[in-house]
């Protein structure tokens, strides 16, 4: 995920988008977002003892571990917007992001009548028929309120 946030073309209700502002009036959406966001801080760290790692506000996850770490956050029913790919470059191996490893998932999987199970499965179709070779790491972007995301990638 870069498990940064992106702007969705329609916010959704009660969640925060970057440049779509919706404030989380109603108390249990509220504890809603602080469970998910105490899960997702247990998932990351579960994950970066997999040779993840963040970097910024994004989480790498090996391709190997993307399978485990989509099934873990389709169980907290979070969808996935997309991926990036990273690899090394340079003599000195650093990490870059692979323009030609770029996926959205699309908005008819994002508004249609199962958002999580089709973005979950439209992206590891992606990572099983169109990852490159030289990908060494993918970063997801996931469909979370923002608040969630500070809360799990910014502050954590």
């Amino acid at each position: 995920m870069a498990l940064r946030l992106i702007g969705a073309a329609q916010p959704r209700a009660g969640f925060t988008h970057l440049g779509c502002a919706s404030p989380v009036d109603d108390p249990k959406e509220l504890g809603r977002q602080v469970k998910l966001a105490t899960e997702l801080i247990k998932l990351t760290r579960r994950f970066r003892e997999r040779g993840a790692f963040q970097r910024g506000s994004s989480l790498l996850i090996p391709p190997h571990a993307a399978d485990a770490y989509l099934d873990a956050i389709a169980r907290l029913g979070i969808g996935c917007l997309g991926l990036d790919g990273w690899y090394y470059i340079g003599r000195d191996k650093n990490l870059a992001a692979d323009r030609d490893v770029d996926f959205f998932v699309g908005s008819d999987a994002l508004y249609g009548p199962n958002p999580v199970q089709e973005s979950i499965a439209r992206t590891k179709e992606f990572l099983r028929t169109r990852l490159l070779d030289r990908t060494v790491f993918v970063a997801f972007t996931l469909d979370i309120p923002r608040q969630v995301f500070e809360d799990v990638f910014l502050k954590a």
